[in-house]
């Protein structure tokens, strides 16, 4: 198999299916933790440190978008959109960096990413969540307030 096909079929992959695993080894290296394995309780305690949610919660967020695509017109981002495109956008609503700073953290142990190439997914995935309220957000917890 060539690389071309390999690496296409691992977006696809990433972008229909990610594990626990999968997402926990991209957010390590998003925060510069690559080799180092803690206890799964650490783990998941630093990735919702710096996420604020769990994995879990991110993958289940995550599938949603997913299977909510065809309520975005043709030409979106969704196309190309992967599980790191979502963590960045976790990333942004939780700290709520400055663009420099964000494009920094969100490049990890590679690089610095654009800041075009950032906003265009970040706030995608921002309006991709926003319209899954309605499924998300329990109208009891909004008539309790």
């Amino acid at each position: 198999m060539s690389t071309d096909a390999s690496s296409t079929n691992d977006a696809k992959r990433q972008r229909l299916d990610p594990t626990v695993l999968e997402v926990l080894e991209l957010s390590q290296d998003m925060q510069n933790r690559t080799g180092r394995i803690l206890s799964d309780e650490m783990e998941y305690s630093k990735f919702r440190g710096f996420y604020g949610c769990t994995p879990c919660v991110a993958i289940i967020l995550w599938q949603m978008i997913d299977a909510s695509k065809h309520l975005f017109g043709s030409p979106s981002p969704m196309s190309d959109l992967r599980i790191i495109h979502f963590l960045w956008a976790l990333y942004w609503m939780k700290h709520y960096p400055t663009e420099a700073t964000a494009c920094a953290i969100m490049g990890g142990c590679s690089k610095a990413i654009d800041p075009k190439t950032m906003r265009k997914y970040v706030w995608f995935v921002i309006y991709a969540l926003a319209s899954l309220e309605e499924v998300v957000v329990s109208t009891f917890q909004l008539l309790m307030l």
